[in-house]
């Protein structure tokens, strides 16, 4: 089942959109603006790793569930300043098809849309889980901060 086809955004939060690449795997995140560990660790970390891989590889979407933003939120992330797409799914109809069940939720989808491997959290644990799951597709090890 391809999974990629279930992903509904209802708007594009910071002006970039997930471009079409049937060869690249996904890294899907879920996350809301009221999730400290989403903020503090999850997106600086899908923005470290965005900056190592090759995007021809590997595609990155981050996907906000919650409208409301906190002043604390606008104060720590710049939507802008994240270089891949970030969608908005307020009514959660995408996390919902994921059966997610937290955030920050981690998706790796194969090319296909099938899920590879899921990681939920941000702790030291859950960035582990994810860089094995990502080492297949970089020559480099995978540390996360």
């Amino acid at each position: 089942m391809n999974m990629l086809d279930k992903i509904k955004i209802e708007k594009w939060l910071n002006g970039r959109e997930l471009e079409e690449n049937n060869s690249a795997h996904t890294l899907l995140l879920f996350y809301s603006p009221k999730c400290h560990g989403c903020i503090f660790s999850a997106l600086p970390n899908m923005v470290n790793l965005f900056n190592h891989m090759d995007p021809s590889v590997l595609r990155f979407l981050a996907i906000q569930i919650h409208n409301n933003t906190d002043d604390w939120f606008k104060k720590e992330i710049n939507l802008d300043k994240i270089p891949f797409p970030v969608g908005l799914d307020h009514n959660m109809e995408s996390y919902n098809s994921f059966d997610a069940d937290g955030v920050p939720h981690w998706y790796f989808l194969t090319p296909e849309g099938e899920i590879k491997h899921q990681v939920m959290g941000s702790d030291r644990g859950a960035m582990s889980r994810l860089a094995y799951a990502l080492e297949e597709l970089s020559e480099i090890p995978i540390i996360f901060d």
